[in-house]
């Protein structure tokens, strides 16, 4: 069974379809795109630390166009942000830092997602595995070109301010299974403004993902 998740969901949002549920039950194997585990998580922060942090000659808002700095600012006032401590950052880390004040700013959680709610609610017996190490997911947005990262950036200022329900909107286009609607809310801002970007985070992961999906279906066993 394929089930696309949300990484962070607002508690008590029913989203499990009894199709899921059963899934579980039956069960070998589990696949998440990270383990899913507190040593996980932790490897992903210190990772994230010791990439993210621009050199000490050097502000995020430099790199920005004139708008874009602005636009940093007062998202950073929005959101409780600390301007001082974006300005360390960089481009990837900031956006990374972003998007998770307006998940919290919406109510959602972490441990109310996809992957923890299942991890946490599947037998025991399931082996829990994953198609990525938490160094190689820092890697892949570490690694992008800064002027990818730039303008990734940029665009995500621009929606945080001019759609602020936009989490909203994704999170409700993924209840309905609208896929159209999740391309539009999803994928075609970073397609648009960033498809270098867009090519090392969705098109190259998806076809990495997929030769490890096509060699366990080619063992046994339920997945």
């Amino acid at each position: 069974m394929l089930f696309g998740s949300v990484h962070v969901l607002p508690p008590g949002l029913d989203w499990r379809p009894p199709a899921l549920t059963q899934a579980l039950g039956e069960a070998d194997d589990l696949w998440f795109e990270l383990p899913i585990d507190p040593a996980a998580d932790l490897e992903v922060a210190q990772a994230a630390v010791a990439r993210g942090y621009l050199p000490p000659d050097k502000t995020l808002s430099s790199l920005l166009s004139a708008d874009g700095a602005r636009r940093l600012a007062r998202v950073a006032e929005t959101y409780g942000l600390s301007i001082a401590l974006l300005e360390r950052l960089e481009p990837w880390f900031a956006e990374v830092a972003l998007a998770g004040a307006t998940y919290r700013a919406a109510g959602a959680e972490a441990n109310a997602g996809v992957e923890k709610s299942i991890s946490a609610e599947a037998p025991a017996s399931a082996a829990r595995r994953a198609f990525e190490t938490p160094a190689e997911q820092i890697a892949l947005f570490d690694g992008a070109p800064l002027d990818e990262q730039i303008a990734s950036l940029e665009d995500s200022l621009k929606e945080i301010e001019s759609d602020p329900d936009a989490y909203a909107k994704l999170v409700s286009a993924w209840m309905r299974g609208d896929v159209n609607a999740l391309d539009k809310e999803a994928l075609q801002p970073l397609r648009k403004a960033s498809p270098g970007l867009y090519e090392r985070l969705v098109t190259r992961r998806n076809a990495a993902w997929a030769e490890v999906l096509d060699q366990r279906l080619k063992g046994s066993g339920r997945t």
